[in-house]
């Protein structure tokens, strides 16, 4: 099974470059992304990966297949509806240039200094509160930890640094300033770059790399085979380095025992790589089996967990409704089953809300909003509908994971982007 994944995500990347389709279409990067990670899962190195339920089979398929057919049913509708349009790159890179033209720079430059200075002061009061750096700290995990929630002041002002750097990419790529600016705009990237990769943390970095993808793909040069594979190789660099400066060899040993991977001890230090990559299905298996097969009765959220942005962050209601009904948190404590590794493929985000309705209704209209998403974004370029898009996207790319629609630094993220292009033509 491991190779017939591969050769579909690597069989449907090769068609999509020869063919000089859109990669990033909704359904494509999924299927692309999807065929991969189960490819490395298929491998099961881990004996505590067990086969997967009926359950887990019937909504993990499902999702997809609602996903995809959500995606396609849009397009064969927007085929419908101009049947004479064709994909043209050369023209959607001018038509977003052109409203590029029409943007206030100066407006945009002023919110990205905010977001820098909201960050830097954020990073200062967390480095007074803490002491540390988790760069150089010997317990680098649990400095990182106390780094990020040292206060309410600097946990939500933190973000700011990886908005900073979305904006600052796109300032690069289609800004208009002056040679002061500029060099303003390289050292503040430099400063806040170098100030987060201190802080050891990946996943904004992840979502800062696709969006920059997409912003390229998109606007200046399309993406051929060797940008995405070495977009790829960073990615797994970025991991690594982490993963080896927070976690500690005897924290290795402890969790190559947990995991009770199957590899030979000279490639144990890999272990880590792919316990990350398989943990989120091997909790959705465990999720499914433990509650949809009927062993336990899982507490329905009924919405309560996409709105989590909401009744975590504004209304400080989830500890309440945790302690009280049970209910779970973005990290799934109650389906982990190695500690440390408690993430979970989307799927068991919607299943724990909607139950299998809801996974099947959610994922179809998932499917439907984002490509019709997307094909607004083809038909009438903009810069703004191309930064959403590259949240849209990393959203997509990351969901197995965590779902980032639950995330408020997410959405916090997409009003920051639709602040700084207020003045750029909006789409029709």
């Amino acid at each position: 099974m491991s190779l017939l994944f591969f050769g579909i995500s690597i069989g449907a990347t090769l068609w999509t470059l020869l063919r000089r389709s859109d990669i990033f279409s909704p359904g494509r990067i999924y299927l692309i992304i999807y065929s991969l990670l189960l490819a490395g899962n298929s491998l099961k190195l881990s004996r505590i990966q067990t086969s997967w339920t009926f359950s887990t089979h019937l909504h993990f398929w499902g999702a997809c297949f609602f996903f995809l057919c959500g995606t396609g049913l849009m397009t064969t509708v927007a085929q419908s509806k101009f049947p004479s349009w064709r994909l043209d790159f050369g023209e959607i890179k001018a038509k977003i240039r052109e409203d590029a033209n029409q943007i206030d720079w100066e407006h945009f430059f002023r919110i990205w200094t905010g977001c820098v200075l909201i960050f830097l002061t954020s990073y200062l009061i967390a480095y007074l509160k803490t002491g540390q750096l988790p760069l150089f700290a010997s317990n680098a995990e649990e400095v990182r930890s106390d780094f990020l929630s040292a206060s309410t002041l600097s946990y939500y002002g933190l973000a700011f640094g990886p908005f900073s750097l979305m904006l600052v990419a796109e300032a690069f790529l289609f800004g208009h300033f002056t040679r002061t600016k500029k060099t303003v705009l390289w050292l503040g990237f430099v400063l806040v770059l170098l100030l987060y990769l201190i802080v050891v943390t990946r996943f904004e970095l992840f979502r800062i790399g696709i969006f920059s993808m997409v912003l390229i793909h998109y606007g200046r040069k399309n993406l051929r085979w060797h940008h995405l594979l070495g977009g790829i190789l960073f990615a797994a660099l970025i991991f690594f380095l982490a993963f080896v400066i927070r976690v500690k060899q005897d924290a290795v040993g402890a969790l190559n025992e947990a995991i009770q991977v199957k590899l030979p001890k000279e490639w144990l230090w890999a272990s880590g790589f792919y316990a990350y990559l398989a943990n989120d299905f091997w909790n959705m298996n465990y999720a499914f089996q433990k509650f949809g097969d009927g062993l336990h009765e899982y507490p329905m959220q009924w919405g309560l967990g996409l709105m989590r942005a909401l009744t975590m962050e504004v209304l400080r209601i989830e500890p309440g409704l945790i302690k009280t009904f049970g209910y779970d948190t973005i990290m799934n404590g109650m389906v982990t089953r190695a500690k440390g590794l408690n993430t979970v493929v989307y799927v068991w985000h919607f299943y724990k809300d909607f139950g299998t309705i809801g996974v099947f209704g959610m994922t179809l209209f998932g499917g439907l909003w984002t490509a019709k998403f997307h094909k607004n974004l083809l038909f009438s370029p903009s810069l703004k509908q191309l930064s959403l898009w590259g949240c849209v996207i990393g959203a997509v790319v990351l969901s197995f994971h965590i779902p980032s629609w639950e995330l408020w630094f997410f959405l916090v993220n997409i009003l920051v982007l639709v602040y700084a292009h207020r003045y750029s033509t909006f789409p029709k």
